[in-house]
């Protein structure tokens, strides 16, 4: 099984601001990907923001350490790479696959992702 890896992101509520706005961040992490579109994405994930809370003014901070975070990615993605590329699935989980792949239009997976946008919306089926 031909496989490739690279890093990918994705984004994730940090937190809340003094305003009680959600502080979306980005996360990077190792994803593999077969021919047929099939991905998996390794475990670790890299959080591209430290959130901490000001003492003095009473309010949550948010740091942007992407450059750190897509370091670590880069640094995992090279060991996988050195060690043969070789899917440990104890280290992995599946992800959805490619849009458009051929394993794509198999498992149906447009239908998951409307369930999930509708559920997340609250929009009753």
């Amino acid at each position: 099984m031909g496989l490739q890896f690279e890093i990918v992101s994705d984004v994730y509520v940090a937190g809340r601001t003094e305003d009680g706005e959600r502080y979306t961040a980005e996360v990077y992490y190792v994803q593999a990907e077969d021919e047929r579109g099939n991905r998996w994405a390794h475990y670790a994930h890299f959080k591209g923001c430290e959130t901490g809370y000001d003492e003095e003014y009473g309010i949550p901070t948010f740091k942007d350490v992407r450059p750190e975070a897509m370091a670590q990615a880069q640094h995992l993605l090279d060991r996988i790479v050195e060690a043969g590329g070789i899917l440990d699935l104890n280290h992995w989980t599946e992800t959805r696959p490619c849009y458009g792949s051929a394993a794509y239009q198999e498992y149906g997976q447009f239908n998951d992702w409307m369930e999930d946008e509708y559920d997340r919306l609250g929009i009753p089926r």
